[in-house]
């Protein structure tokens, strides 16, 4: 049986996880950014109801492994080994994670759902409404 409290550590680790590989050469306003979008799917109908269900969210195989290049964050299934290999970022992450489940939240994004990096232009984002550019991410919501 899973306790709450550990319940509540997996997320934790989800979140920071996420900010990790998303944005861990970001600002702390680029990563309550990141952390903000990943909230305010948990909170929205259209996504899982959890943090880690929301960062792991994927099409996937019948075998449950995730198909390339479709899942919510482009780092869960690039294809590449995801490994935490710089350990002050993944502290900065983790710091950003936990501040950002214990406070409430600055609302930088606006309620955005969606973002993207600067360097692309998917087409998704055409449909969607521009809200903000925060460090080396632009943000939208529906």
């Amino acid at each position: 049986m899973i306790t709450l409290l550990t319940f509540m550590a997996l997320e934790l680790n989800c979140l920071a996880t996420n900010i990790y590989f998303e944005g861990r050469g970001e600002t702390l306003a680029g990563q309550i950014a990141i952390a903000e979008v990943t909230l305010n799917r948990v909170e929205s109908k259209r996504f899982p109801d959890t943090i880690c269900g929301v960062v792991y969210q994927a099409e996937t195989y019948e075998s449950g492994f995730p198909i390339r290049y479709r899942c919510q964050f482009s780092w869960y299934c690039d294809g590449l080994k995801e490994i935490i290999a710089d350990e002050d970022a993944w502290q900065k992450a983790y710091n950003t994670a936990f501040m950002i489940t214990q406070i409430k939240r600055p609302e930088l994004t606006q309620g955005s759902l969606y973002y993207h990096s600067i360097r692309v232009s998917p087409e998704w984002s055409k449909e969607k409404e521009y809200v903000i550019t925060v460090g080396r991410h632009v943000f939208y919501r529906e």
